[in-house]
């Protein structure tokens, strides 16, 4: 049980590194295959949209100036009191 717990992470890393390798041997030999057969893969095409169905944005934006801020306390002022 002590060797488990002493390398850990060294065996959770090499099952990380097994597994993706063998998913994408299994990938590759699919595709492979497919490929073979002449089967072409349809990639799938997003929905036409209407050409006025454009993404509208909506800010608030108006032609009055902004109202006056008032004014940025002095950087200093925190600095001061904790002292």
């Amino acid at each position: 049980m002590g060797w488990w717990k002493d390398h850990f992470w060294i065996i959770l890393a090499v099952t990380m590194i097994v597994v993706s390798v063998v998913l994408g041997l299994t990938l590759y030999c699919i595709c492979r295959r497919l490929l073979r057969q002449g089967k072409k893969l349809n990639i799938s095409k997003p929905l036409k949209q209407k050409p006025g169905d454009e993404e509208m944005m909506y800010e608030n934006v108006t032609n009055e100036p902004p109202a006056q801020l008032p004014p940025l306390p002095p950087r200093d002022l925190l600095f001061q009191q904790d002292a």
